[in-house]
């Protein structure tokens, strides 16, 4: 069984959204089920066990993207 503990959504203010939640699995585990929605509607989502390791893997699709 999985716990979500809660569920974010920020709208920031250039159009993009960022929105995750975290959630305990069976075995105790805490994840960071991350999405991050460019204005333009371009989606990355991924999950990690902390949102910081989300942010950095954003980071780094969105430097690819402006290359």
């Amino acid at each position: 069984m999985t716990i979500i503990k809660e569920l974010i959504n920020i709208r920031l203010p250039n159009g993009d959204l960022e929105q995750y939640n975290s959630s305990v699995s069976g075995d105790g585990v805490e994840v960071f089920s991350y999405g991050f929605q460019l204005a333009s509607g371009e989606l990355f989502q991924c999950v990690e066990t902390s949102l910081e390791a989300c942010q950095a893997k954003r980071d780094a699709w969105l430097k690819l993207k402006a290359a």
